[in-house]
């Protein structure tokens, strides 16, 4: 008996599926590594990694939302650049992703005039699959933060969506007023959800390949 036909259709069912669950891991995620690559780094307290290191924000819920995650204004670190109100920031990812939003938490400093004017305001985004561009958001203008919201959370930027991303470069071109330094607390992506069919969908999806290629075996003995 010839089962080859047969054999294929259960492989191909089982590879669909696989491929179908694998890629549902999706939600909030932080870059693996920053670098600035112009504007300088104060390093220490205030150095680049401070961004994607969590310091001062709440859990976020299990659906990847950012529901209840926070700063609170006497906690955590931030990041500052040194010596000018401009600069350039890479986001890089140990492994590629799929974005689709970019969350920015504006700075907190004890001084209330710098966290107010040192906060990033009009800043673009691109986005790399290794050394290959996937393509440049336009201009974002964030919203200004203000010292007595206390705690606070994210702002959110989205209207792209890109696959097998890498590396992101944040362009900051402007800040709130001070002529020296550019600042934030936080940043975060979110990785694009692919839904996993209910288990009603993928019994039809099998039911119907081992019957079509039950009806080509018996065509063929």
């Amino acid at each position: 008996m010839n089962f080859k036909l047969l054999n294929s259709a259960l492989a191909s069912l089982i590879l669909s599926v696989t491929c179908l669950i694998n890629v549902a891991n999706a939600g909030f995620i932080t870059a693996d590594e920053a670098l600035v690559l112009t504007g300088g780094d104060l390093g220490g307290a205030y150095d680049i990694g401070n961004t994607i290191d969590g310091s001062g924000l709440s859990i976020h819920n299990e659906t990847g939302t950012m529901d209840g995650l926070t700063i609170n204004q006497n906690t955590g670190t931030a990041f500052y650049s040194s010596g000018q109100n401009f600069g350039s920031v890479e986001f890089s990812f140990n492994s590629s992703t799929n974005i689709d939003t970019f969350y920015l938490w504006q700075p907190i400093h004890l001084n209330a005039l710098f966290s107010t004017t040192r906060g990033v305001k009009d800043f673009t985004l691109e986005f790399f699959d290794g050394a290959n561009s996937l393509g440049l958001t336009s201009l974002f203008t964030a919203t200004k933060y203000e010292i007595d919201q206390g705690t606070y959370g994210a702002e959110s930027f989205s209207g792209f969506s890109f696959l097998n991303v890498t590396s992101v470069i944040l362009d900051v071109k402007s800040n709130w007023g001070d002529s020296t330094y550019w600042s934030m607390h936080e940043v975060g992506f979110n990785q694009i959800t692919s839904e996993v069919p209910e288990p009603s969908t993928l019994a039809i999806f099998a039911l119907g390949m081992i019957g079509l290629a039950s009806r080509r075996f018996k065509k063929q003995s």
